[in-house]
């Protein structure tokens, strides 16, 4: 296990430095005071129009604000132990679980009064909370 914890932020598509590694524009780690296995802890993101802002039971950490996607997309989560020591620190010695106790998801709930038209449409929505039209 990583001492300090990290925890990465990501946008994707992402955007890579010449070298290959990650563009801190697109990429951020966060070297938490705890240790994650211990207890469940809350992971946040908003992702309002031209940014996403990142936060950790509740503490604001940090926004990336280049390469926002304006797009449906999907929540996706990772975790990694792929056995590169450049990225997940090499082979695990021992099992690696994920244990998640909750997840929830809001779109804009705190811009809207009413349900987004694309809930009705069955169509995606975009970040701006407008239906796309295919």
């Amino acid at each position: 296990l990583q001492d300090p914890w990290q925890t990465y932020f990501t946008i994707h598509p992402q955007i890579y430095n010449k070298d290959g590694t990650a563009s801190n524009v697109t990429h951020d780690e966060y070297a938490g005071e705890f240790n994650p296995t211990v207890e469940f802890h809350e992971y946040r993101f908003d992702w309002i129009p031209g940014a996403v802002k990142y936060y950790v039971d509740g503490q604001y950490i940090n926004t990336l604000a280049q390469n926002i996607p304006d797009f449906p997309g999907r929540v996706m989560i990772n975790h990694w132990t792929d056995g590169n020591p450049s990225f997940s620190g090499g082979p695990p010695t021992e099992d690696a679980i994920l244990e998640i106790a909750n997840m929830t998801l809001f779109f804009n709930s705190s811009e809207f009064t009413s349900p987004p038209i694309c809930r009705s449409t069955h169509e995606p929505c975009s970040v701006s909370g407008k239906c796309n039209e295919n």
